[in-house]
C-alpha cells in the first residue's frame, strides 16, 4: 500500500491549490449555483478527473482525484461548490462511467466532463430517508418505457440539473432488489423541482424533485431493470469516499489560519498560542485531520484496487465528516467572540460542516454499515 505521490501527482495537486487561491474564493452569488466557478473547474479539468479519457475525463486514480480535492479546500475552495461538484461527479459521473452503455456514455460522460451537463443523484425520500427497503418512488414499465412518480429530497444540484440519476422501486416486494436506476432528463414531462432552503452551503442549493406520472423511455435504465441496487452502491462507494476530501482540505486551512491569529492575539503574558488551553485545542485538530486524512487516502486505494464497496467508504465518510464537524467547532471556540461574528468565516464553516454529518447517510447509517463488515468478518 503506498500513498507516495507521484511529480505528475504533486504538480497537480499544487497547481490546483493556486487555482482554488485564484479563482475559487469567492463568488459574485452569494448563495445559488455559482455557474461561473462551475465553469472554471470544468475549464481546468476538474469535472472529469477520474472519468475514462475516451469520454473527456483524465483517467486518474481515484487516490489522485481525492488528492487534487484536498488542494482545492487547502487553497480555499467554497466548500458549498467542491459538495456540487462532488455531488455531480462521485454521486452521478462514475455511476454513469462505470454502468452506461456506450450510447448512455456518449450522450452524457464527456458534457458531464466539461460541465455542460449537471448530474444529480436523486436518492432519498421525505418519508423514508435512504432506506432503500423503503424507496416509495416507483417505476411502472409501461409499452413504450416507465412512469416514475414519487418524490426526492435532500437533491444537491437539484434546481439547477441537466439530468438526474433517480432510484425508484420497480418491483417493490423485492424491496433492495426491485430498485432501478434511471437517468432522467430534467426537462422530462411530469419532473417538477422545488428549492429547499439550507443553513449551509449557499453554493449548492438543495432541491426536492416531484415526479408525477413521469414517462421515460427503456432507454433511459442505467444498468438493467431491477439492477439499480448495484448502480446506487456504486455511487456511494464513491461518494462517501472522496466527496469530503475537499472540505478535509479547507479544514487544514482553517487550523493554519487559527494558529496565525493566536500568535498575533496577545495578553499580558504573550501571544495566545503560548496557553495549553489554546495549543493543545490545536494540537489535536492537527491530529484529527492528519488521522482522517490517512483513512481518505487509505479508503481511496481500496476503492481503486476493487476492495469490499461498503466497509471503507463507510469508514472514511463516517471519520472524515466527524473531523471536520469536531475542527469547525474547535476553531469557534478559539476565535471566540470573533468567531461568532464570523469574521474569519469560523460561523460560516460551522453552518457548511454540519449538514455533511447526514449526507450521504447519517454518521450512524455508516457505523452500522461498519458492524455489519465486521460481523462478517471483512477487513
Amino acid at each position: 500500500m503506498d500513498f507516495q505521490w507521484t511529480d505528475q501527482d504533486l504538480h497537480r495537486i499544487e497547481r490546483s491549490r493556486k487555482f482554488a487561491e485564484q479563482d475559487l474564493t469567492s463568488s459574485p452569488k452569494k448563495s445559488g449555483f455559482p455557474k461561473e466557478m462551475w465553469d472554471a473547474c470544468a475549464r481546468e479539468g476538474l469535472l472529469g478527473l477520474p472519468l475514462p479519457a475516451e469520454w473527456g475525463g483524465q483517467d486518474l486514480s481515484l487516490l489522485s482525484t481525492v488528492g487534487v480535492f484536498e488542494a482545492l479546500g487547502r487553497g480555499g475552495a467554497d466548500r458549498g461548490l467542491l459538495f456540487a461538484i462532488g455531488a455531480h461527479l462521485f454521486g452521478c459521473a462514475m455511476a454513469v462511467s462505470k454502468y452506461g452503455r456506450d450510447d448512455q456514455r456518449d450522450k452524457y460522460l464527456g458534457r458531464m466532463a466539461n460541465g455542460e451537463t449537471i448530474a444529480a443523484l436523486a436518492m432519498t425520500e421525505p418519508r423514508c430517508g435512504s432506506s432503500v427497503s423503503q424507496m416509495e418512488t416507483t417505476a411502472e414499465q409501461i409499452a413504450d418505457g416507465y412512469l416514475l412518480d414519487g418524490t426526492k429530497t435532500f437533491v444537491t444540484n437539484g434546481s439547477d440539473a441537466s439530468v438526474f440519476l433517480v432510484i425508484a422501486s420497480e418491483a417493490p416486494k423485492r424491496k433492495a432488489m426491485g430498485l432501478t436506476a434511471f437517468l432522467v432528463p430534467a426537462d422530462s414531462p411530469g419532473l417538477t423541482t422545488e428549492a429547499l432552503p439550507a443553513s449551509g452551503m449557499p453554493l449548492a442549493p438543495m432541491a426536492k424533485v416531484h415526479f408525477n406520472q413521469c414517462q421515460v423511455s427503456h432507454h433511459c435504465v442505467l444498468g438493467q431493470s431491477c439492477g439499480g441496487y448495484a448502480v446506487l452502491l456504486s455511487s456511494m462507494q464513491y461518494e462517501r469516499t472522496a466527496i469530503l476530501s475537499g472540505f478535509l482540505g479547507a479544514a487544514e486551512l482553517d487550523l493554519v489560519r487559527c494558529v496565525d491569529r493566536m500568535k498575533q492575539r496577545f495578553d499580558h503574558q504573550g501571544p495566545l498560542l503560548g496557553y495549553q488551553a489554546v495549543s493543545h485545542r490545536l494540537a489535536k485538530m492537527q491530529c484529527r485531520v492528519e488521522t482522517a486524512r490517512w483513512l481518505l487516502y487509505r479508503g481511496a486505494w481500496a476503492v481503486d484496487h476493487g476492495q469490499d464497496a461498503t466497509l471503507w467508504p463507510a469508514i472514511v465518510k463516517y471519520t472524515v465528516s466527524e473531523t471536520i464537524v469536531e475542527c469547525a467547532l474547535e476553531v469557534l471556540r478559539i476565535f471566540a467572540g470573533d468567531g461568532w461574528l464570523d469574521r474569519f468565516g469560523s460561523a460560516s464553516a460551522l453552518n457548511d460542516v454540519i449538514g455533511t454529518l447526514s449526507a450521504s447517510g447519517t454518521s450512524e447509517t455508516q457505523l452500522n454499515v461498519v458492524v455489519s463488515g465486521l460481523a462478517k468478518g471483512m477487513r
